[in-house]
């Protein structure tokens, strides 16, 4: 049985690379992330696209709910999203720092959070 896989922050870095060669292994993979338009390469590899928002909610309930319904499962949750704010702490805003945080920290523990019960995310 090909193990189904969830894949945050696919559409560029390290998160893309792991999509392009999970795909390409032969794993059932759902690509998602905000920018969509940046992950038609994976599409036409074979895999799932997605527009998720690690930071909204529902956007992680209808992902979710969609591979379930679309695989029965979820075998293996990467958890990519995320960016990082270059500088020294006293040049930031706290602003800036709060949104790295929901995405960065947040994000992971919304997808974990949710998918206990419906997977073993």
């Amino acid at each position: 049985m090909q193990k189904v896989l969830l894949i945050t922050g696919a559409s560029s870095g390290m998160g893309k690379v792991a999509a392009q060669d999970l795909i390409q292994a032969g794993y059932i993979v759902y690509c998602v992330a905000r920018s969509v338009d940046k992950m038609q390469d994976l599409e036409q590899l074979g895999g799932h696209v997605l527009k998720m928002d690690v930071r909204n909610e529902s956007d992680i309930e209808s992902v979710v709910a969609q591979v379930i319904k679309e695989q029965g499962r979820i075998d293996v949750l990467w958890n990519n999203a995320g960016y990082g704010l270059y500088g020294p702490v006293e040049e930031l805003s706290m602003e800036k720092i709060q949104q790295q945080f929901e995405v960065n920290f947040y994000g992971v523990i919304r997808l974990k959070l949710f998918g206990r019960n419906p997977t073993r995310l």
